[in-house]
């Protein structure tokens, strides 16, 4: 083999070798593009599910303080508009994280229950619990994740009973169990969490 087609050879197999790394990174980029846009998506549904927070409750917590207004009952009235204020708040500071504490997903789960026990009269109770163990102030959750499952206890569990009736919620080991008076009335008992 000549000394130029040793040079044409190897040039040949550079080349070969060097459109080969092109497809490779090629094919890695588009796959950076992919799941870049896969996890901005995730992102974006998670921001929407986050920022919205049951129109029914606003409205009926909007309809409550009317009522303590117009019954002339200014403290109730005030004390009400109080804790909505302050859940509201932490709802739209917390719709910008990806993940809060436990401890800031609980306070803002007391405020809620505080306002529907309120909002209910004797008709609810309740208590929120957690294993001494758990350290509420370092484990994090997605933010809005026990909300719902707690309203939908409450509304679908409890409020078609008579009255008094009590909502437990727990926290162990890295589950919610959350219980209705007198039986356990929530399919979420039991659910496991994120860690």
């Amino acid at each position: 083999m000549t000394y130029t087609q040793q040079l044409e050879a190897q040039l040949a197999q550079r080349t070969q070798e060097i459109q080969e790394q092109s497809r490779l990174l090629e094919e890695q980029h588009i796959r950076q593009l992919e799941l870049g846009f896969e996890q901005k998506l995730a992102e974006t549904e998670m921001t929407a599910l986050r920022a919205q927070m049951n129109p029914h409750f606003i409205f009926n917590c909007l309809n409550s303080i009317k009522l303590y207004a117009t019954e002339n009952d200014a403290a109730k009235a005030s004390d009400y508009l109080t804790k909505f204020s302050r859940l509201i708040r932490l709802v739209l500071e917390n719709s910008r994280s990806e993940r809060v504490t436990l401890q800031n997903e609980l306070d803002a789960l007391q405020l809620y229950l505080t306002m529907e026990a309120m909002r209910f009269k004797a008709k609810l109770n309740f208590r929120i619990d957690m294993a001494p163990a758990i350290d509420a102030e370092f484990i994090e959750i997605p933010p809005l994740l026990l909300q719902p499952y707690v309203e939908n206890a409450i509304w679908h569990g409890l409020m078609h009973k008579e009255s008094g009736e009590w909502f437990w919620c727990g926290w162990s080991n890295r589950r919610i169990i959350a219980y209705g008076s007198p039986l356990p009335t929530m399919a979420l008992a039991g659910s496991k969490l994120p860690a």
